[in-house]
Parts: structure tokens; sequence; C-alpha cells
């Protein structure tokens, strides 16, 4: 009498533990398919971002090339009513010059 008691107490015990196990493992899911639900919300408002980011970026594109295409007319017409400026470089004038005539150029500190 006293070993089916022991054996039913053993069972029962056996029993609660499987339970307890059952109820852990599911806890470990449920929360494991949180964290993919969580991580797949995550990456959804990550490329919703960038998609965002992308047309923000091609309507900056878009208005500088509509207001660059005016700007650049701008310039053209402001350089056929003033002409241009041309640039001089004297120093560089005279070493030509020098050089033409059969001398050396210059060199830095006499080297």
């Amino acid at each position: 009498m006293q070993k089916e008691a022991l054996k039913a107490k053993e069972r029962e015990a056996e029993r609660k533990a499987e339970e307890a196990q059952a109820a852990a493992d599911a806890k470990q899911k449920a929360r494991e398919e949180a964290a993919a639900q969580k991580a797949a919300l995550q990456k959804e408002k990550l490329a919703a971002a960038k998609a965002e980011a992308a047309a923000k970026a091609e309507a900056k594109a878009a208005a500088q090339a509509s207001s660059g295409g005016s700007s650049k007319a701008a310039t053209a017409a402001k350089k056929a009513s003033y002409g241009e400026v041309v640039k001089v470089d004297l120093r560089a004038e005279r070493i030509a010059k020098r050089e033409a005539e059969g001398g050396e150029a210059p060199s830095l500190f006499g080297r």
C-alpha cells in the first residue's frame, strides 16, 4: 500500500513537473513570437523611412534641377551683358619671356 502511494505521489510530481515545463515552453514560444513580430514591425518602419527619405531626396533633386536651369540661364545672360574677365598671370608671362630669351627659370632661394 505504501509503495502504491509513493508511486502515485511520484506520478503526480512528474505530471506537475511536465505541466510546469509545458507552461514554461508556451511562455518562451510566446516571447519568441512577440520578438519576431516586433522585429518585423521595425523592419517595415525602416523600409518606410528609407522610402520616404529617397522620395524627399528625389524631390529635392528635381527642385534643384528646375531652379538650377533658371540660374544657369541667368548666369549666361549676365556673362553676355558684361563680358568675361580675363585673368592674367604676370609672373608666368615674365618666366616664359625669360626662358624664350634663353635664360633659366628662377629658382627658390638660389637652388
